[in-house]
C-alpha cells in the first residue's frame, strides 16, 4: 500500500442499490435491498468468501414477522454502526445486500479479511442485549447474493415502483382511479387468442396494431395492485407465445 492509499476514503458500499418485496409459499413477506453492481457473473470475482450476519429480533418487537417502527429504526442504527466500524478499521469487504424476513434481519457481505471482520462483528454483537440472537454464517463468494437477484417478475415489480414514483412526483393522486394501459407484443393471431382470455377478467381492449396489443385496467396507483396485474399479464402472455412490454397511464390529480 502506498503512502497515499492510507489516506483514501475506505468504502464498503456502492450506489447501485435496489429494493423489492416478495412472499414465500406460506405468505410471509420479505423486504430485500440489494447492490446490483455485481449482478453479472463476470463481476462476481475478487473475494475469498461471503458471509451474512443474522439478527433474530425478540418476538415482542415484531409484528407479522416485520420489526415494529421503533425496532426498525434501531436496526437501521445498528447496521450503520457495523458498517462504520468496518470502514474505520479498513476491513477488506463490501456489503451487497440486506433482507428483513420472518422476525430477522440479515446483512450480506463479500470479504477478503475474515479475521478482521470477525473482530469487528464480535464487538458489535456484544453491544446488543441478550434478548437478541446474533450469528455469523460463512458461504462461498456471492452464493447468497445470487439467490437474492431479481427474477423477471421482481424486475417488473421494481419497474412498476419506479413508474409510480415518477407519476406521483408529477402530481398524480395515488388514491384516484387511473386507466392503466398495458402493452403486449406478439403475432396477430396469438394476440387475439390472448385477448379472448383477458376479456373474462375485466380487461378492456384498446387496440391491436400489427404486433402490438394494448389493453386497459382501471386501478389506483397501488404497487401491490399494479404488480398483481403485471404478474398475471406476463404469465398469461407467455402461455400465448406473446411478451409483456410494460405499462403507462395519464396523470390523474
Amino acid at each position: 500500500m502506498s503512502l497515499f492509499d492510507k489516506f483514501k476514503k475506505h468504502k464498503i458500499t456502492n450506489d447501485n442499490w435496489e429494493f423489492y418485496q416478495a412472499y414465500d409459499e406460506d405468505g410471509n413477506i420479505s423486504f430485500t435491498t440489494i447492490d446490483l453492481s455485481y449482478n453479472d457473473p463476470p463481476k462476481q470475482v475478487g473475494f475469498l468468501g461471503e458471509l451474512f450476519v443474522r439478527v433474530r429480533i425478540p418476538e415482542q418487537k415484531i409484528h407479522e414477522g416485520i420489526p415494529i417502527p421503533e425496532e426498525h429504526s434501531f436496526q437501521n442504527e445498528k447496521e450503520e454502526e457495523l458498517c462504520e466500524a468496518l470502514v474505520k478499521s479498513r476491513i477488506d469487504c463490501i456489503q451487497v445486500g440486506r433482507i428483513t424476513y420472518f422476525g430477522q434481519k440479515q446483512y450480506i457481505f463479500e470479504y477478503n479479511n475474515l479475521d478482521g471482520f470477525k473482530s469487528i462483528f464480535n464487538s458489535w454483537k456484544n453491544s446488543f442485549s441478550t434478548d437478541y440472537e446474533i450469528e455469523l454464517n460463512l458461504l462461498s463468494p456471492f452464493e447468497y447474493y445470487v439467490d437474492l437477484l431479481p427474477d423477471k417478475f421482481i424486475w417488473q415489480q421494481i419497474g412498476n415502483r419506479h413508474v409510480i414514483e415518477r407519476l406521483l412526483e408529477a402530481g398524480s393522486n395515488e388514491q384516484k382511479e387511473h386507466f392503466i394501459e398495458h402493452g403486449i407484443f406478439g403475432k396477430q393471431d396469438d394476440l387475439k387468442s390472448l385477448f379472448n382470455e383477458l376479456k373474462n377478467h375485466d380487461i378492456s381492449l384498446i387496440s391491436i396494431e400489427e404486433d402490438l396489443m394494448e389493453v386497459g385496467i382501471k386501478s389506483t396507483l397501488d404497487l401491490d395492485e399494479i404488480t398483481n396485474q403485471t404478474n398475471y399479464l406476463m404469465s398469461v402472455a407467455e402461455e400465448h407465445n406473446c411478451k409483456y412490454d410494460g405499462w403507462n397511464t395519464k396523470i390523474e390529480k
